[in-house]
C-alpha cells in the first residue's frame, strides 16, 4: 500500500504542476540547512505545502503577529507576508498537525525562531483563549522563513546530515536524517520509517527530502486519497486509493466525482431521487461501475489495483480497521455484467436495504462496528468472490426474527445481487 500512496502522491503533484527534479529539490535542501539559500529557494520549499498552512491574515485569532517596519512602527501583517511565518492552518487533523510539526508550533518552534530572528514573543490568557503576540523585524522575516522551513522539513534540532543512505522510493543517494515522515493514511511501515533498533532515541529515515516532501502534501484530505463517508456514521469512511503504474487514466476513472456522476445517472434513470455518493453505495455499484466505465476490464487486459480502507475517527484520532485489494477487473466486470442483466439499479437498491437493515439494529453509539462487518463482508466478495455465508445467514436472521415480532411474513430482495457473485465466479 505504501507504493500505492506514493504514486498517489506524485500523481497529485503532477496534477498541481509541481515540476521539481528529486535532485533540484534536494540541493535546495542543502542550501537551507547551511544558510546559503535565496528566496526563490525558499519560495521552492514552501509551494508544494502551502496548503497547509493560512494565507489570510487574523485568520487564526490565537496567533497575533506585528510588523516592525524601516519606521520602527509596529503594523499589521500583510497577506503577501504570510507566507514567511508559516502558521499552522485551522482546523487540520492531528495527523496533519503532526506532519508539519503543528503540535509543536507555539510552544516550541515559535519561541526559537523569535529568539533567532532578535524578535519579541509573549503568551497571554484571554478567557478561555491562549493568544500568541509576536513582534518581528521586517528584515528579520527571510531568516524567520528558513527557520521555520527547517522545522518543517525536520523533526530535531540536531543533526540534519548524516551517512549516506538510499532513498527506497526514488533510489537518491543523499545525506540526510531526521526527516518528517507521515503517510496520508495512518499505516505503519517499519522498512521505510526506522532501521535503528527497537526503543533507540534517535530516528532514522532513509526517504529522501523530495519524497518525504511529497507524502507531506498529501496529509490534507483536499490532496490525500479520497474518502468517502458511511451514510449513518459521519465518523467512518474509506480510502479509495486506485494504483496502476503505468497509465494515470485509472486515477480519472476512480474519481469521487466520477462515480458520484454514474451513481447519480443510474438512480435517476429510475426515476428514484439521488442524494450524494456514501461509502455503502460505493461499495456495491463498483461492479457495475467497473463494467460500464472500463468494458475492457471483461477480457482482463486491463491490470490496476484498487486498495479500499475502512478508517474511523475517535476524539480526532484515525484508526484503520481493514482493507481489501482489488486486483481481478475481469471478475468485478463480470460481475456487473450479471448485475447489469438482472435489474441492475434495483438489485443493488434491494440488498441495500438488507444492509439498512442490520445497520438499524445497532445503537447510535456502535454503529461504526455494523458497518466494519459490513465491510469485511464486501471486501471478501469484491477481492476473492468469496461470500460469508456465516455473516449472511446472521443478517438475515434478525430481519426475520423481527418480522415475527411483527407478525409479518419475510419477504427478502437482492438476492440476485448476490447470485451475480457466485455465477460470474464459475464462468471467469
Amino acid at each position: 500500500m505504501i507504493t500505492a500512496l506514493y504514486n498517489w502522491a506524485k500523481y497529485k503533484a503532477k496534477k498541481d504542476n509541481l515540476l521539481y527534479s528529486p535532485m533540484d529539490f534536494i540541493n535546495v535542501i542543502r542550501k537551507l540547512i547551511i544558510g546559503d539559500i535565496e528566496v526563490t529557494g525558499l519560495y521552492s520549499l514552501y509551494e508544494p505545502i502551502a496548503h497547509l498552512y493560512e494565507t489570510y491574515p487574523f485568520e487564526n485569532p490565537n496567533y497575533q503577529f506585528k510588523i516592525i517596519d524601516k519606521s520602527k512602527k509596529e503594523r499589521d501583517v500583510s497577506q503577501e507576508e504570510m507566507k514567511y511565518l508559516m502558521i499552522p492552518k485551522r482546523g487540520l487533523t492531528g495527523k496533519a498537525k503532526q506532519s508539519i510539526g503543528g503540535s509543536i508550533y507555539a510552544r516550541t518552534t515559535l519561541k526559537n525562531a523569535v529568539i533567532i530572528t532578535g524578535g519579541k514573543y509573549e503568551k497571554v490568557r484571554e478567557g478561555k483563549n491562549i493568544i500568541h503576540r509576536v513582534v518581528i523585524s521586517k528584515n528579520k522575516l527571510i531568516d524567520f522563513w528558513r527557520q521555520r522551513l527547517l522545522d518543517t522539513y525536520f523533526q530535531s534540532r540536531g543533526e540534519f546530515i548524516g551517512e549516506e543512505r538510499i532513498c527506497p522510493f526514488c533510489g537518491i543517494k543523499h545525506e540526510f536524517k531526521n526527516l518528517r515522515f507521515n503517510p496520508p493514511i495512518n499505516i505503519f511501515v517499519e522498512n521505510v520509517t526506522n532501521y535503528n533498533p527497537y526503543l533507540y532515541e534517535e530516528p532514522s529515515h532513509s526517504i529522501c527530502p523530495y519524497c518525504a516532501m511529497l507524502f507531506l502534501r498529501t496529509v490534507l484530505e483536499e490532496k490525500g486519497p479520497e474518502k468517502i463517508q458511511f451514510p449513518k456514521a459521519k465518523n467512518a469512511f474509506i480510502y479509495n486509493l486506485p494504483y496502476e503504474p503505468e497509465n494515470e487514466y485509472i486515477y480519472e476513472i476512480f474519481n469521487k466525482n466520477k462515480a458520484g456522476e454514474f451513481l447519480k445517472k443510474e438512480i435517476e434513470d429510475m426515476g428514484w431521487r439521488y442524494s450524494e455518493i456514501d461509502a455503502l453505495y460505493y461499495l456495491l455499484y463498483l461492479p457495475l461501475f467497473i463494467f460500464r466505465s472500463l468494458p475492457l476490464s471483461l477480457s482482463g487486459r486491463i491490470k490496476p489495483y484498487v486498495y479500499i480502507v475502512f478508517a474511523s475517527i475517535s476524539k480526532q484520532a484515525e484508526e484503520i480497521s481493514n482493507h481489501f485489494v482489488i486486483t481481478r477487473f475481469d471478475y468485478l466486470a463480470k460481475v456487473g455484467e450479471m448485475i447489469n442483466e438482472e435489474g441492475g439499479v434495483r438489485e443493488i437498491y434491494n440488498f441495500k436495504s438488507r444492509l439498512n437493515s442490520f445497520i438499524e439494529k445497532f445503537k447510535k453509539d456502535q454503529v461504526v462496528i455494523g458497518y466494519k462487518l459490513i465491510f469485511r463482508f464486501l471486501g471478501k466478495m469484491l477481492s476473492e468472490g468469496n461470500i460469508d455465508f456465516i455473516f449472511l445467514h446472521s443478517l438475515l436472521r434478525k430481519e426475520i426474527n423481527q418480522k415475527k415480532k411483527d407478525n409479518k411474513i419475510p419477504y427478502f430482495t437482492g438476492y440476485k445481487y448476490l447470485n451475480a457473485f457466485l455465477k460470474a465466479k464459475r464462468e471467469v
